[in-house]
C-alpha cells in the first residue's frame, strides 16, 4: 500500500543562507489568477501557489538550519553599503565587540545541541580574530552534523592562514567581495587604500590551496556601468561564482538615494548580470531576495525567482555580543545566546515566520509563495515597517512577472531508477514537529512529513533495497524526485560503495 508521501522544495543561496520553502494548504492557479482544481498535477506545469493563509507560508523548525557568526565587528573597510548597523559615528577598535574563545565554546555548544546543518563565519572582517575562526573550525570537525564558510574581505587572511582552512574537512567555501575592476573604484568605495590588492592576493591564496572561492559584487550607483569588466577579472580570478546584488540601504542611514539604484536601474543591472555570465563564462546569481513584479523580465533573470526572505524563517545571526537576530540587516535581537538557550531565542522570532510581515498588497497576489514580497529589511528601512512594500514592488507588472515565471519553468528531469536504491551516506537529517529536515552538502535537500520521514529512517534503506521492493511503498514518481535531489542513490555507486 502506497504511503501518503510530502516533499516541502528547497533551494539555498547558500553564500546568504537565503532558501525557498514551497508551504501548504494552498492552491493552484495559473498566469492569469484563475485557480487550477487539480492542484498536484498542475504544480509542475503552472509553478504557481496562491496562499490560503498566510499564517501557513512557512514550516516550523525546531531551530534554525543556518547560523551567521559575526565573530567581530572590527573591519579595515568602512564600505558606504555596509548594513552593519553597529558601524555609525566614529568607532574606535575599543568599543567594537569580538567574541573570546570562551564565547566560542558556549554557542558552539548551542548550535551543536539545536542541530545546526550549516554556519556561515562573518562580521566584520573575521581574520582579525582569527583565532576565534580556527576554535570554531575545530569543534566544526567533530559535529558530523555543520558545514562551514567564511564571508570575508581576505584583509588580515595569510598564507597560513589558507592552508590550514584547506586541512578542514567541515569547511566549504569563502565569499569575498569585489566592487569593481580596478582598484581605483573597489578602494572609493570601501574607504580603504589598497584594499582591492589584497582581496584579489587572497582570492590568489585560497586558489593556491584549492579553496572554492565566491565573490558578491555589492550594486549601487557607483559601479553600475562595471558589472561586466568585475565578471570578467573574477572569471581570469578562478572564482565559482559570481554573484551581484543591488545595494539595500542600511539601517543607520538617513538617506541612501545618491547610492539605490531605482527601478529602472535595478532591471538594467540586472540585465547586465546575465549578459556577463554569458559572455564571461562565469555562473552568476544575486544574494538577496527581489519581488518578483520588481524583477518584471523573469525569463532574462533566473537567477533571481523563486527565492524568498529565510530570516528568522531557517536563519539566525548571531553578534560579537552573544546577541541573537533573525535578520543581518536589522539590529533587533532576541535575547543574548551567551545567557540563553538558541531554542529559546529562536522562538522568539516567531513573528518572521507567521505571516505577519507580509505585506498587505502582496497577501492575495499569486507570485507571494515564488518571492515572498521580497525584502522585509529594505522595506523596513526604506518605507518604514517591516511589514511595508519592499520599494521594488511594482504591482502593475505583476500579471506579465507570473506569466514569465511560468514560461521559465523546466520540466523536471526524467532520471531513470536504478534497480537498488539506498540513502545517500552523506544525508544529515534532523527531527522536526511535521517531520525533518535534511542537507547535503552546503545544500537543503528538502523537508519531510512524518510518514517520508519514517520512510527514509528505514534500516533497510541505508544498505539497499530493490525498486521493487521500494516501489510497493512510495509512488515511482516520488522517488524519482528523491533521486533528482540526491538523496537516494544507486546502491552499487561508488558513492554508495563508499
Amino acid at each position: 500500500m502506497l504511503m501518503k508521501l510530502m516533499s516541502l522544495s528547497v533551494s539555498d543561496c547558500w553564500c546568504q543562507s537565503e532558501l525557498r520553502i514551497t508551504p501548504a494548504p494552498v492552491h493552484y492557479c495559473d498566469a492569469n489568477h484563475r485557480l487550477i482544481t487539480d492542484g498536484s498535477g498542475k504544480l509542475r506545469s503552472a509553478g504557481l501557489l496562491v496562499i490560503e493563509d498566510a499564517s501557513s507560508m512557512y514550516k516550523a523548525l525546531s531551530a534554525p538550519l543556518v547560523v551567521q557568526l559575526e565573530v567581530t565587528e572590527r573591519c579595515p573597510n568602512s564600505c558606504v553599503h555596509c548594513y552593519n548597523f553597529w558601524r555609525h559615528g566614529e568607532q574606535t577598535s575599543s568599543r567594537l565587540a569580538s567574541l573570546s574563545l570562551d564565547d566560542v565554546d558556549r554557542i558552539m555548544d548551542e548550535i551543536e545541541r539545536s542541530k545546526v546543518f550549516a554556519l556561515v563565519i562573518t562580521g566584520g572582517e573575521p581574520f582579525l580574530n582569527a583565532p576565534v575562526i580556527f576554535k570554531i573550525l575545530d569543534r566544526a570537525e567533530t559535529n558530523h552534523m555543520l558545514r562551514v564558510t567564511i564571508n570575508s574581505s581576505l584583509l588580515g587572511m595569510t598564507d597560513d592562514h589558507a592552508l590550514r582552512l584547506s586541512k578542514y574537512g567541515c569547511f566549504r567555501s569563502v565569499l569575498t567581495s569585489i566592487l569593481g575592476p580596478r582598484s581605483e573604484l573597489h578602494d572609493r568605495i570601501v574607504g580603504h587604500p589598497g584594499a582591492f590588492n589584497h582581496t584579489t592576493k587572497g582570492i590568489e591564496l585560497l586558489r593556491k590551496y584549492q579553496i572554492p572561492v565566491s565573490v558578491n559584487m555589492v550594486v549601487s550607483k557607483l559601479n553600475q556601468d562595471h558589472i561586466r569588466e568585475t565578471a570578467a577579472l573574477c572569471k581570469s580570478l578562478g572564482v565559482s561564482i559570481f554573484n551581484a546584488t543591488r545595494a539595500t540601504a542600511p539601517s543607520n542611514c538617513a538617506d541612501f538615494t545618491a547610492h539605490s539604484l531605482g527601478l529602472d536601474e535595478f532591471r538594467n543591472y540586472l540585465t547586465a548580470l546575465g549578459e556577463a555570465g554569458s559572455e564571461c563564462g562565469v555562473p552568476v546569481g544575486a544574494l538577496t531576495v527581489y519581488p518578483l513584479c520588481g524583477v518584471k523580465s523573469v525569463r532574462q533573470h533566473p537567477m533571481t525567482s523563486g527565492r524568498r526572505c529565510m530570516a528568522g524563517v531557517t536563519v539566525a545571526v548571531i553578534s560579537a555580543s552573544g546577541l541573537v537576530r533573525a535578520c543581518t540587516h536589522i539590529s533587533q535581537s532576541f535575547g543574548n545566546i551567551l545567557n540563553e538557550s538558541l531554542e529559546t531565542l529562536w522562538g522568539r522570532m516567531e513573528h518572521w515566520r507567521d505571516g505577519s510581515l507580509i505585506p498587505n498588497s502582496c497577501r492575495n497576489c499569486a507570485a507571494l509563495a515564488i518571492c515572498g514580497g521580497g525584502c522585509r529589511a529594505d522595506a523596513f528601512v526604506v518605507n518604514g515597517s517591516l511589514n511595508a512594500d519592499d520599494p521594488l514592488v511594482s504591482l502593475p507588472d505583476v500579471e506579465f512577472a507570473i506569466t514569465e515565471y511560468v514560461a521559465s519553468i523546466t520540466p523536471p528531469n526524467r532520471v531513470e531508477l536504478p534497480e537498488r536504491l539506498m540513502l545517500n551516506p552523506e544525508l544529515r537529517t534532523r527531527p522536526e514537529p511535521f517531520g525533518s529536515s535534511c542537507f547535503l552538502g552546503n545544500q537543503s535537500a528538502g523537508m519531510f512529513n512524518q510518514d517520508t520521514t519514517n520512510f527514509l529512517s528505514d534500516d533497510l534503506l541505508r544498505s539497499g533495497r530493490s525498486l521493487e521492493e521500494v516501489g510497493e511503498i512510495v509512488p515511482l514518481e516520488f522517488l524519482k524526485e528523491l533521486v533528482d535531489k540526491g538523496i537516494l542513490v544507486n546502491a552499487s555507486s561508488k558513492m554508495a560503495c563508499a
